[in-house]
């Protein structure tokens, strides 16, 4: 695969990536972890640039509402360091050309969320770091899962209860399974935990162990072809290493490591790319790359896009003209756009 690469923007601290549609134009969103501005982009060459809000900031997860005109969630105030007992969710809508934004609630340390749409309504699910950190290295306090109702007409959080309050580093998060089916994967110290949402009006939230590793985060991509999704990790926590398992009878086999051992592994991806099947690695530290891991005939094949950059995040536009991946190249305060050729 060949990759073109264009610079969107200078955004300090740039952390969160997605893409929401508003009047049938798809936008790619990006925002910074510092107080400070969330932009999007939109056009053939993303040309276009609008700003949704100046602040608060501290934006860690972006979730577009399905079945809206260009709403969606976001968390605020989760700045960097440690100090994030301000955090919260807020809810972004269009009005008037511009953006407004209501804070819903203040959920100390809370780092990634969702809402899942199943049969029986909205579901929220949000993850967070920690009780309580006294530095950047204190994790003698768990996270937790909570779980709630999103109320579309009112923008509202309904029902907010702690599902699972001792899960360790809960740093990752994957949405999983059908559309209609949708199920959340959390890695934590612990390894990784499966968690279901209600699938009828009388059901429940249900959990079970997915894997039982350390795993910081994690991505599923059926890499070989083989009809078998295989599971993508960064191990441990924040970790040095990008591998990949696949599953059998005994549990989950590694089949692959990333060459490079990298001080800092944080974005990871798995999908298809231009239609082929991948996954996506980039660091923070030592080489601060991204790059792009391809299968075929059993032989993996690293190659590299970017280096010198260290993104915190990744999300793919899939679009006919080709693929782009969308990065927020943290460490050198530039959004970017890879048009995947």
């Amino acid at each position: 695969m060949e990759f073109i690469k264009k610079e969107l923007c200078r955004l300090e601290r740039c952390y969160a990536v997605n893409e929401l549609t508003l009047n049938g134009v798809r936008w790619a969103l990006a925002a910074t972890e510092d107080p400070g501005p969330c932009w999007a982009f939109s056009g053939k060459s993303f040309e276009n640039r609008m700003k949704i809000w100046d602040g608060p900031g501290g934006t860690m997860t972006f979730v577009p509402l399905s079945g809206t005109d260009g709403e969606f969630l976001s968390i605020e105030k989760f700045y960097r360091i440690y100090q994030w007992e301000e955090a919260g969710i807020s809810w972004a809508w269009p009005e008037n050309g511009s953006f407004r934004l209501k804070s819903l609630l203040t959920l100390p340390y809370i780092h990634r969320f969702d809402v899942l749409e199943t049969p029986a309504g909205s579901f929220f699910i949000g993850c967070t770091l920690a009780v309580k950190k006294d530095s950047v290295s204190d994790w003698s306090t768990p996270g937790s899962i909570y779980v709630g109702r999103v109320d579309k007409a009112a923008r509202e959080i309904r029902d907010l209860r702690v599902l699972k309050g001792d899960v360790y580093k809960n740093h990752g998060y994957l949405r999983t399974g059908a559309p209609s089916a949708p199920a959340a994967l959390i890695g934590s110290r612990e390894g990784i935990l499966r968690v279901t949402p209600p699938m009828s009006p009388e059901g429940d939230w249900q959990t079970e162990r997915f894997a039982g590793f350390p795993v910081s985060d994690m991505a599923l991509c059926d890499i070989d072809g083989d009809g078998e999704e295989e599971l993508a990790v960064i191990e441990p926590f924040h970790g040095c290493k990008f591998r990949i398992y696949k599953k059998n009878a005994a549990g989950w086999k590694r089949v692959f490591e990333h060459p490079e051992t990298c001080e800092f592994y944080h974005v990871i991806w798995g999908g298809t790319l231009n239609g082929t099947p991948a996954f996506i690695a980039g660091g923070r530290r030592g080489t601060r790359s991204l790059s792009v891991i391809t299968c075929s005939g059993g032989e993996y094949r690293v190659q590299t896009l970017d280096s010198g950059q260290g993104p915190s995040n990744v999300h793919v536009m899939h679009r006919a003209e080709g693929d782009v991946i969308i990065a927020a190249n943290m460490e050198v305060g530039e959004v970017a756009a890879y048009f995947v050729k």
